[in-house]
């Protein structure tokens, strides 16, 4: 006999066997003259054929602890399907090729409004609004010849209920070809409840920073008016201490009359600022534009802020004769007075901070380079953004509203040009005004 388990043909032939065995020795005993040796051979013949009797037994008694043991375990696996089946929190359908719900588990029940048990026999498309139901039982053909799985999201209406929005996921069913269709059904609501709830609460905040905004650019208005009083009585003060009005200074306080004309400036430059970036909140900043020589611009906005700089600073023009641009004057004024004003501001050690103009025949360049304390490469951003400001042990001491270079680049770019800046801590800034050239303008007009 070999290892492998006995069949009921080869257990039938050993039986066979046994009793042709046991017949010939009956025959044998009848028989007195048939002679010893026959009686020998057929003793031994009824002998194996008992021993494999007793293997074939002991072989099918193994095969039948087996089979008990197989049959246990499918029993185990099929009680196992079916507590997953009954405890999916997804809806689970079993259904014919045309749809009709063959087996369903407790969440499906729950999700249409039925029982799972009475469920069977009912066609799933009724579930469906009625205006779904044709592109339901066209993608049911669909999926019953392609076999292939298909994921959609829809609407199932359950009894007595409101439409509720699903996920569905459908497969062909290999193991039981009469069972065609497998469903599994996820309820979007409250998904659809959480996206519901986020969108609102995106919409207050969207409202909230909209009147934050609104706010803010009332108080730079507010804020710029009421200071334009103040400072044209010092100006006009200034003025009259300037020109001898108010009788001969002391030497000392004529030499302090430049660095009070110099702070007056930065004081209207601030209000102006304050004011231009409330009206680029309001998309009511206006251009005003001309050709104009842009190194006479460049040179007057250096003497202008001649007198903040320190003891150990060095200012320097590096300019042709004559550039000219198409733009704002006086908003070119601004930008160059904040860039100069903060080269100034933060090289508190002095050195050299040059001003550059070039350029070509398209655009013209305006680049201002201090050796100053730097900023970081992800901080460059920052700097741009309304009131930012990036504070450091080597900057907190220095002043500012954090609106200048903000402005500043908005303004270039209402002009059709740029401002760029590039910089290391330890090392220096440079930042670069791009504006068009009068000659590429006027051909654009043109």
């Amino acid at each position: 006999m070999t290892g492998r388990p006995v069949t009921r043909v080869e257990l039938e032939l050993e039986v066979t066997a046994a009793r042709q065995a046991l017949d010939h020795l009956s025959e044998v005993a009848r028989d007195p003259a048939l002679s010893q040796n026959g009686l020998s051979r057929t003793v031994e013949q009824l002998e194996a054929a008992i021993e494999e009797l007793a293997v074939a037994a002991e072989e099918l008694q193994s095969a039948r602890s087996r089979s008990v043991e197989l049959a246990q375990e499918a029993g185990r696996e099929r009680l196992r399907y079916k507590e997953l089946f009954e405890l999916a929190p997804d809806g689970y359908l079993v259904t014919d090729g045309d749809g009709v719900i063959q087996e369903a588990n407790r969440a499906a029940g729950q999700l249409l409004g039925v029982g799972p048990d009475l469920l069977h026999g009912k066609p799933l498309v009724l579930f469906f609004p009625e205006e779904d139901r044709a592109a339901f039982h066209r993608r049911l053909r669909t999926l019953h010849s392609s076999k292939m799985v298909s994921e959609w999201e829809a609407r199932l209406v359950p009894r007595g209920g409101e439409a509720r929005p699903v996920s569905i996921r459908c497969g062909g069913s290999q193991a039981e070809p009469t069972a065609a269709l497998r469903f599994l059904i996820h309820d979007l609501t409250a998904v659809q409840r959480a996206e519901e709830r986020e969108k609102a609460t995106l919409r207050e905040h969207s409202q909230r920073m909209a009147s934050l905004e609104r706010t803010k650019s009332d108080f730079l208005r507010l804020a710029s008016h009421e200071l334009r009083g103040p400072l044209a009585v010092l100006r006009g003060y200034l003025s009259m201490m300037s020109d001898g009005s108010l009788g001969k200074l002391p030497p000392k306080a004529g030499k302090a009359l430049p660095v009070m004309a110099a702070k007056l400036h930065q004081m209207q430059r601030l209000i102006a600022e304050m004011l231009d970036s409330a009206r680029l909140e309001d998309s009511r900043l206006e251009l005003r534009k001309e050709t104009f020589d842009l190194v006479p611009v460049v040179r007057n906005s250096v003497e202008v802020l001649l007198p903040t700089a320190g003891k150990h600073h060095e200012l320097r023009i590096r300019a042709p004769r004559q550039f000219s641009v198409h733009a704002d004057q006086g908003r070119v004024e601004t930008i160059l007075a904040n860039l100069l004003d903060n080269a100034i501001k933060y090289s508190p050690d002095g050195g050299r901070v040059e001003i550059q103009v070039a350029g070509s025949n398209a655009e013209a360049l305006v680049s201002v380079t201090d050796p100053g304390v730097g900023i970081a490469s992800e901080d460059l951003s920052t700097v741009f953004r309304p009131f930012g400001r990036v504070v450091t042990p080597d900057n907190s001491h220095i002043g500012g509203t954090g609106l200048g270079l903000y402005l500043c680049r908005e303004l270039a770019r209402m002009h059709g040009g740029e401002l760029e800046l590039a910089s290391k801590p330890g090392v220096g800034t440079t930042v670069t005004l791009r504006l068009p050239r009068a000659a590429a303008a006027s051909a654009r007009t043109a």
